[in-house]
């Protein structure tokens, strides 16, 4: 799991270190994150192979999910001129649930092959996350003019 871990850590300070969020760059974002899953896409399958145990376990497997979430989310929540205007807790929340989403659909489209007919599968995830990240992408929009 570290190597995942690692991938995914490099992937969100990818995203963090973005000096601008817009569409286009998230999207481009996202589209550089699924080309990484898809190259350890074989690892992945093995976790998802050992979760139910590793889930049931409270101790280190845990911990471990935890801390890499936690560092995960401080990256994109972290610089505060970027939610300029946004409550710190509410600016924490929206990255939790752009990392959680994030990770769960590269997560079903890729390491599971979770079937999909679209012509373009990240456009939507896409949209959710410019969705979610909004008071970030529109304060970027705002210091632009």
């Amino acid at each position: 799991m570290g190597q995942v871990y690692g991938v995914m850590g490099e992937a969100y300070a990818e995203l963090a270190a973005l000096p601008r969020w817009s569409r286009a760059g998230i999207r481009a974002w996202l589209d550089e994150a699924a080309a990484d899953w898809r190259e350890m896409a074989s690892v992945r399958r093995v976790a998802n192979a050992a979760a139910p145990a590793a889930l049931r376990s409270l101790g280190e497997g845990r911990t471990q999910y935890v801390e890499a979430h936690e560092r995960y989310v401080a990256m994109p929540a972290g610089p505060p001129e970027r939610w300029r205007g946004v409550d710190p807790a509410e600016a924490r929340q929206r990255a939790l649930m752009a990392v959680l989403q994030t990770e769960s659909f590269l997560a079903a489209w890729i390491a599971v092959e979770w079937p999909l007919g679209t012509a373009d599968p990240l456009r939507l995830p896409a949209d959710s996350l410019c969705h979610l990240l909004a008071p970030a992408v529109e304060n970027n929009s705002a210091g632009a003019a």
